[in-house]
């Protein structure tokens, strides 16, 4: 339909250098008559330059920080942000007043989208593995579950390069070396270290 083409049409014109892009995203999020739209024209902001990309997140908080399942999306699409700096985002998102470690839905917007965001996950530095190694570390004794579909998301070590895998690697050793583990994700850990089947 014509909201779903308008958003590719947006998406593909974040992609370039000019700058047009931001006006137009900007101007569809605050003319958005539906939730759909509005949240459409977020998601492409998130690529903006940090002082549009805060302004329209800083307003959508605003207005929907008393819906639960809304600020979880918020948290969303931040993550999947496909930015150089998500992995900071994500970070800094942890000390978010509206974040709680306790919660299992704002796990999940924030670290279980993250983990998703190729360019994000996948940064040649390390980082991102890092960042959902230790947050699974740190939620194995609290949350087991969360804490092993977590770190599935090393279960594909073996598709990428040599660096990449290494430092997949690194990270499910640290977690297999985990002073306690929990069975759900000592289950996981050693599927993904376990030698390939052919």
């Amino acid at each position: 339909n014509q909201r779903r083409l308008s958003t590719v049409c947006l998406n593909i014109l974040s992609s370039l250098v000019h700058d047009r892009w931001t006006e137009l995203a900007t101007e569809r999020y605050q003319k958005a008559s539906s939730m759909t739209d509005r949240v459409a024209a977020l998601g492409v902001l998130s690529k903006a330059p940090t002082n549009i990309r805060d302004a329209a997140f800083s307003d959508f908080y605003n207005r929907f920080k008393e819906n639960k399942l809304v600020i979880d999306k918020w948290f969303a699409l931040q993550a999947a942000a496909e930015t150089e700096q998500v992995v900071e985002q994500v970070v800094d998102l942890q000390q978010h007043p509206a974040f709680n470690f306790k919660n299992p839905n704002r796990i999940r917007s924030l670290f279980g989208v993250f983990a998703g965001n190729v360019s994000g996950f996948h940064r040649l530095d390390g980082a991102g593995y890092t960042l959902v190694g230790d947050t699974v570390r740190q939620l194995d004794s609290s949350n087991p579950q969360v804490a092993a579909r977590l770190a599935s998301a090393f279960s594909q070590w073996r598709r990428y390069d040599q660096i990449r895998q290494s430092l997949m690697l690194d990270q499910l050793n640290e977690i297999y070396g985990s002073d306690v583990l929990s069975p759900d994700l000592f289950e996981i850990v050693t599927r993904c270290l376990s030698p390939k089947q052919t």
